[in-house]
């Protein structure tokens, strides 16, 4: 009888502090979980380092793309349509295209000792998203892409994997190893998405939201020409909201430690008497 309500003590301890890790999503200030609708088109600054090629950086942007694509019941598509010149942020009046830059150049980076960083824009009612910008932070550190940073670069495919994350809804993570855990070690890869990033992404994108008719977030295929006149565009009626929070799924609900005090008080009058 002792051993058995030791072992029930354990597998209880064991099942609440596993569930209590998971993902998170983001949500406007008024609590709407951000989310895409069905699809997200994205281009690459052809600004990048002169240490790299075009096709080298096509090449890692699309497999982290391929990644999220891969996720069996997400309802959203990624594509990478093409080259810009488009900087990051969004132009009322402009031709604006979802960005990914690599910042090298001395002064361009502006977030700290952040290794990458992604910049959204949603309704703020819905949380429907509508831009999402990402920057990899090559001012301070080298970029790699054969997989095998050193300890002072950033690993391209795992920094824009992780921030397209982001572009997604995702917030941090606090499931040790995860795409979308929020301190990397640089030198770090990860190239991968675990369960628990497949998990976050088709929990606010599941296969039964509806499409509701509108064209795919982001500009025409091929090189965008952010001095171009931008085409008529129908889905920007709402002003963007700043604020976003991090929402903890149903699955990281965590016990309050008082519970486990409890009931370990009662384990050991069950043994004594």
């Amino acid at each position: 009888m002792k051993k058995l309500i030791s072992i029930s003590l354990i597998a209880v301890f064991i099942f609440t502090t596993t569930n209590a890790l998971a993902y998170e999503h983001n949500t406007t200030s008024t609590g709407a979980v951000l989310y895409w609708d069905t699809c997200l088109q994205v281009h690459i600054n052809e600004k990048i380092p002169d240490y790299l090629t075009k096709e080298q950086v096509w090449n890692q942007v699309q497999t982290a793309i391929d990644n999220w694509n891969a996720s069996p019941d997400a309802n959203i598509q990624l594509t990478l349509a093409g080259w810009t010149n488009a900087e990051v942020g969004h132009d009322d009046g402009g031709y604006n295209a979802n960005v990914i830059i690599i910042r090298h150049e001395p002064g361009s980076w502006s977030h700290g000792r952040k290794l990458g960083n992604a910049s959204t824009r949603f309704n703020s009612e819905t949380g429907q998203m509508w831009g999402c910008d990402v920057e990899v932070n090559g001012v301070a550190h080298g970029i790699s892409i054969n997989g095998r940073p050193s300890g002072m670069e950033i690993d391209l495919q795992s920094t824009v994997l992780h921030e397209l994350g982001h572009c997604l809804g995702l917030a941090h993570s606090n499931v040790p190893g995860s795409v979308m855990e929020e301190q990397i070690i640089l030198g770090d890869v990860r190239q991968a998405l675990t369960q628990d990033d497949i998990n976050g992404v088709e929990s606010n994108h599941p296969l039964e939201s509806e499409d509701n008719g509108v064209s795919c977030f982001g500009t025409d295929p091929g090189y965008h020409d952010s001095n171009a006149p931008p085409p008529d565009q129908d889905f920007r009626e709402d002003e963007p909201a700043c604020s976003v929070t991090a929402l903890r799924s149903k699955s990281g609900i965590r016990l309050h430690p008082f519970i486990f005090l409890l009931f370990g008080f009662l384990i050991i009058r069950r043994l004594k008497d």
